[in-house]
Parts: C-alpha cells; structure tokens; sequence
C-alpha cells in the first residue's frame, strides 16, 4: 500500500511538472522603435564600438 501511493504521488509530481513547463511561453520578440530623427549614432560605452550608425557624418546645426 506504501509504496503504490509512495508510486502515484510521484507520478503525479512528474505529470505536472511537465504539464507546467509546457504551459511557459517565451515572450514575443520587440520591434525595434521607429525613430524619427534624421541622424542617430549608438555606441557601447564598456567598448567604445558604434552599433548604429545612421547619416552619423552628415553635419548638423545643434
């Protein structure tokens, strides 16, 4: 008796585990911003590398 409930809870444990984990979704990928700016420069500060860079060389009035 023991060991057939020791068994079915544990049965049960597996059984809902997976049925949880399977129930995680991954949220949606972001779009990236629509940015209304005619020039934009992004650089990483930690390694000094540009990222973006759109119409960066174009001078512009500050």
């Amino acid at each position: 008796m023991f060991f057939s409930l020791r068994a079915a809870l544990l049965f049960a444990l597996v059984f809902f585990s997976i049925a949880a984990a399977s129930q995680t979704t991954l949220p949606a990928a972001v779009a990236p911003p629509v940015i209304a700016a005619k020039a934009y420069l992004l650089v990483d500060i930690l390694s000094g590398q540009t990222l973006v860079a759109v119409n960066a060389d174009e001078p512009r009035e500050p």
